[in-house]
This record gives structure tokens, C-alpha cells and sequence, in this order.
């Protein structure tokens, strides 16, 4: 029998405001909806709102000790009306089971109440139908998401054998080569418990999804299997609010009901690409991914961090789940790699590269515009082959090292190196950061000598005008770099120029004057900004506007008859 979220030895053991938001932040609100960018999407789409219609899914729950793991399609309001086939025959209700299903598909508790059509798994028989150590292939999955609120082990911990440890291994192998072969979004759970370890099954796996809780109450950190299967690999990889979040009652979250949120995203990303024939190559496993995770936010993480080595946070992954960046990433559109041909500020590309390419893309930060924050993504499956002895009864494994870079760019050329995302263990590359006005490259290359499909997703967001130092609030440090520039020659946001015509002078003082105090909520600083600019970053003191020259004792007009006069001078040659 499978256990949900627990460890017990058995044959298989298992386990805002809408302006904020619709600027990609995200405050601590008290409703998940809000939190995670559904409000403010459906404010913006209303009746063109996606719902996840006419995609279909999957749930693979785990039994209960009755063998009970179906919802309740009969007496739930949120679950009546839905069509459901039982893949391993009507076992009687499940209240895990239900609170999955509501969120995943309720007719008002999910993201995707239109999805109308889910088969539903009993755990253990899913891993029979995975087939592991048989000659057989797996069972083909034939929706488009499939959703596992489970987790679990063949690996007895108190005596654990390498028969087990096999049986681990070839099980994630042959739920990779489903993702693989049958091209569906698979989404897993982690455990419970922020000192828990992630689980083999199925948190341990490559091209899926996996998540946590964004109260970080979850098992996080680095994947244990044995170096062959790919230990070392960061999870989760990404994580969802719980708050307001309920299962019968009981206030406690779990990771569990955070799944289901995420299926029922990338069923709203699939009926999307489904209805516009330009976005079809977004209905790939790679791409879901990839959008999912460009548009997850950090800013409710103070402690967020990556590494070029290291392209997630091992405790949040890539952030929190926003519902409104990715539906704007996504209809942005494909935008391909081009050595001549410059990509909008977000968008995405399903493409193909070997060894012997290097796909590169160039985009650019208005002056106008300022600061951005600047969110990447490159995913890409690791591949499952019979053996050429044993054939399917041992899939084995290869993964591409494939590597993001970010450069300065002058035209269609490339220029110094702002950035990068090269881990060698896993298959997923993110940069992050703030970028300063100019024009950039990202550039995907591959050491790897097959070719390998892969996905890339991208946003920017726009800061405050006045804003210099990009903390997402203007405020006294951001009119002490205006202060310490005024009159100076400078092309640079950091350094004052808002305006962007290439002096500090009285228009851009209008500019910080007139925004004073302003602030996105939740937006963070990022460190280290990228691009070359040496501006501060942080911010503790927020004075009143009327209070701004009062720090210096000086009045306007005469600050910039002091300073100004001389500097047109310099300026002009005179």
C-alpha cells in the first residue's frame, strides 16, 4: 500500500492589490489566488480568462489504508459535473484525494476550473504500470498533465539493498521516459518537513517539476541517489503560497495541495497554445517548464540566492508561482535565436542545438526605461534508451550539459560576460538579476555532441522612474546619487539620468521628485546589479516627499543654479 507523505518500510512505500501583482509582485497576502497572480490575471482577461478547458489530465493519488483514492465526484460542489475515468476501478473516496482534485480542477478553488475530463491513479497501480525491471514498455500516459501528490521508496531505510536502490533508479528512469516519449507536464510533490530528505520517488526525478511550499516547510536541498542517477541536483524547483488553504478543515498546508495549483497553471499555458497555432511549440514538456519557472517571483524570499554553479535556490528553487507572469511570458510569443533580429523584453523558444552550435539571442534595456528585472530560464530533458543487452529492462541515462550566458552585446556582436548558469548536474540553467540600460545577448551553448531540444523562457519588469539604486522604492538614497551626479554628463539610470538624455540635470530632479515615496511592493534588491553599474543597493529611511531637500537644507532652484551653470559649460566646451 502507498502511504501519502510518509516513510514506512512495504513492498513500495509512498508517500495585493492587482497593480501589484500585475507588475509581477508579489506582497504577503492572505489568499493564494492573489498571491500567486491569478487575481490580478483574471482582473485584466476577464471573460478571456484561461480555465484549462478541453485539456486533459491526470491525478495519481495515493490509496488510503480502505484502498479508497478517488474524489468525491458525487456529493463535492467543487467536483460535480466532472467526467472521470477510474484507471484501476472505483475504490471509494478520498478526502486527500478530493482536496487535490478541488485544487487542481474545483470549480472555484483551482486555477484550471475548466478542465472537465482526468483520469485518476491509484499510486501503487501507476508504478506497475511504469513496469520497472520489465521488458515491457511503460503505459502510455495520454494526458496532457498529470499531477502526483504522493511520494515514496522501494529502499527499505533500515536495511536498505542495492536491488532496491536499482529498483529506485529504474523507476524515475521509466517516469522520465514517459515525460519523454508521450510529451506531458508531470508535476511532483516533495515531502512535508523542512528536515525531511527529498524523496526518491518521484521528487528525484529530472523532467518533471517539482514542488514546495512557499513557507518553506518542505524537504529541500540536494538529491541523495546513487552519482549515477544524478545526485547533487537542487530541489524543489519551485514552490506555491498555502495561504488560505484548507483540507477539511485542518489549517495545516501541505505540499500536496500545492501540486495541484501548478497542474492546473500549466493546463491554462496548454489551452492557451492549443487555441493560437503560433504558440503550438509551447505545448512541449520543455517549454511548460521553462515559463513556469521564468515567471516565478522571489521577491516574498529575502534570502533567495543562485550561483552560476548552482542555478536555484535550494530551499525555494526557482520562487513562487505566478500565474500572470507566465501568461504574458507565453503570448509574448516564440522569438527564435537570430544573428540578426532582436527579441522583445519576454517570450520563449523551443529550439534544437549540439556541440557544434551556439543559439543566441539579443534583446535590449531601453534607457528609457531603466532597470529590469530580468528572469531566464533554459530546460531540457535528460533522455532514457534501452540498453543494447538487456533491453527495456535497463533504461539508461544521458543528459546534455547545456550552458546560459548573458553579455553585453554592441549591435549583433558580443561583448564581456555579465553572467552565467553552467551547473553540470541537472537540466535546468537560470540567471536572475537586475540589468542596466543597454543591449544584451543570452546565449545557449552545448558541449554535448547530440542534439538536444530545449526550452527558454524570458521576462523583464520595468523599475521606478527616480528609482536608481532598483531597491522598488524611491526614496533618500536614490536622490543622493541624482544629488552626487547633478550637472554631470552621464547615460546611466544608476547614476540619476531617468529621463535618458544623457545629463543629471532639472528634468530628471522632476522625475525623482514626482515619484518620491513611490514603491512596489515586495520588490527586493537584487545583488549583485549587472550590466557594470556600482550603484547602492538598500534602503531604510523613507521621508516624506516635502522633506527630500530639507536633508541637504537647500532649495531647489537653488541647488541647480549652484551646480548647473558650470556643468552646461564643461559640458559644451566653453
Amino acid at each position: 500500500m502507498i502511504t501519502r507523505h510518509s516513510f514506512i518500510p512495504m513492498a513500495v512505500r509512498l508517500a495585493v492589490a492587482c497593480l501589484v501583482l500585475a507588475l509581477g509582485g508579489q506582497a504577503a497576502l492572505a489568499d493564494y489566488k492573489s498571491d500567486m497572480g491569478y487575481t490580478a490575471l483574471a482582473a485584466e482577461l476577464g471573460a478571456a480568462m484561461p480555465t484549462g478547458a478541453d485539456v486533459p489530465v491526470s491525478q495519481v493519488e495515493a490509496p488510503l489504508v480502505s484502498g479508497a483514492y478517488c474524489p468525491d465526484d458525487v456529493t463535492d460542489s467543487e467536483l460535480i459535473g466532472k467526467n472521470y475515468t477510474w484507471e484501476n476501478g472505483y475504490a471509494g473516496v478520498s478526502g486527500h484525494a478530493t482536496t487535490v482534485a478541488r485544487y487542481y480542477y474545483g470549480s472555484t478553488l483551482s486555477f484550471a476550473p475548466g478542465i472537465s475530463t482526468i483520469n485518476v491513479y491509484n499510486a501503487n497501480s501507476f508504478l506497475t504500470a511504469l513496469k520497472a525491471g520489465k521488458l515491457s514498455d511503460p503505459a502510455f500516459e495520454t494526458s496532457s498533465v498529470q499531477s502526483d501528490s504522493w511520494i515514496g521508496s522501494y529502499v527499505d531505510p533500515v536495511n536498505p539493498t542495492s536491488a532496491q536502490i536499482t529498483k529506485d533508479i529504474q523507476t524515475l528512469r521509466r517516469f522520465d521516459y514517459t515525460i519523454q516519449r508521450d510529451d506531458f507536464v508531470g508535476v511532483v510533490a516533495v515531502n512535508n518537513g523542512s528536515a525531511t530528505a527529498i524523496p526518491s520517488l518521484l521528487a528525484s526525478s529530472y523532467n518533471s517539476i517539482t514542488v514546495g511550499m512557499s513557507n518553506g516547510n518542505h524537504s529541500h536541498g540536494l538529491t541523495s541517489l546513487q552519482q549515477q542517477d544524478g545526485s547533487g541536483r537542487i530541489k524543489p524547483e519551485i514552490v506555491g503560497s498555502t495561504d488560505g488553504i484548507l483540507e477539511s478543515g485542518n489549517p495545516a498546508p501541505y505540499v500536496s495541495f500545492v501540486v495541484p495549483l501548478v497542474s492546473g497553471a500549466a493546463a491554462e499555458l496548454l489551452q492557451v497554445a492549443a487555441g493560437n497555432s503560433s504558440l503550438s511549440l509551447a505545448s512541449h514538456s520543455q517549454t511548460v517548464k521553462a515559463i513556469l519557472l521564468a515567471g516565478a517571483t522571489k521577491t516574498q524570499f529575502p534570502t533567495w540566492s543562485r550561483t552560476p554553479t548552482a542555478p536555484l535556490d535550494t530551499t525555494y528553487g526557482a520562487g513562487q508561482l505566478n500565474v500572470y507572469n507566465n501568461y504574458h511570458i507565453l503570448t509574448a510569443g516564440r522569438q527564435q535565436a537570430s544573428s540578426s533580429a532582436t527579441v522583445g523584453s519576454a517570450g520563449w523558444d523551443f529550439n534544437t542545438t549540439s556541440a557544434s552550435q551556439t543559439q543566441t539571442y539579443f534583446f535590449d534595456v531601453p534607457g528609457t526605461t531603466a532597470f529590469k528585472e530580468f528572469s531566464v530560464v533554459l530546460t531540457w530533458n535528460r533522455v532514457l534508451t534501452p540498453d543494447s543487452f538487456f533491453g527495456m529492462t535497463q533504461l539508461n541515462s544521458s543528459l546534455a550539459n547545456l550552458d546560459l550566458k548573458l553579455y553585453n552585446a554592441s549591435g549583433f556582436a558580443l561583448g564581456a560576460l555579465v553572467d552565467s548558469s553552467v551547473n553540470t548536474t541537472d537540466n535546468i540553467e537560470h540567471i536572475y538579476g537586475s540589468l542596466l540600460p543597454g543591449r544584451y545577448a543570452l546565449e545557449v551553448s552545448s558541449s554535448y555532441a547530440a542534439s538536444t531540444d530545449y526550452a527558454l523562457a524570458w521576462r523583464n519588469r520595468p523599475t521606478l522612474p527616480g528609482d536608481a539604486n532598483l531597491d522598488g522604492e524611491v526614496g533618500p538614497e536614490d536622490f543622493g546619487l541624482l544629488k552626487d551626479n547633478f550637472g554631470v554628463v552621464r547615460t546611466d539610470w544608476a547614476h540619476g539620468d531617468f529621463s535618458g538624455d544623457g545629463e543629471v540635470g532639472p528634468e530628471d530632479f522632476g522625475i525623482l521628485k514626482d515619484n518620491f515615496g513611490a514603491s512596489l511592493p515586495g520588490l527586493a534588491p537584487f545583488a549583485p546589479l549587472v550590466g557594470g553599474s556600482d550603484a547602492p543597493v538598500g534602503l531604510t529611511v523613507t521621508p516624506e516627499p516635502a522633506s527630500l531637500l530639507l536633508l541637504l537644507g537647500l532649495s531647489a532652484p537653488a541647488w541647480w543654479r549652484k551646480r548647473r551653470a558650470p556643468a552646461r559649460g564643461a559640458a559644451r566646451g566653453q
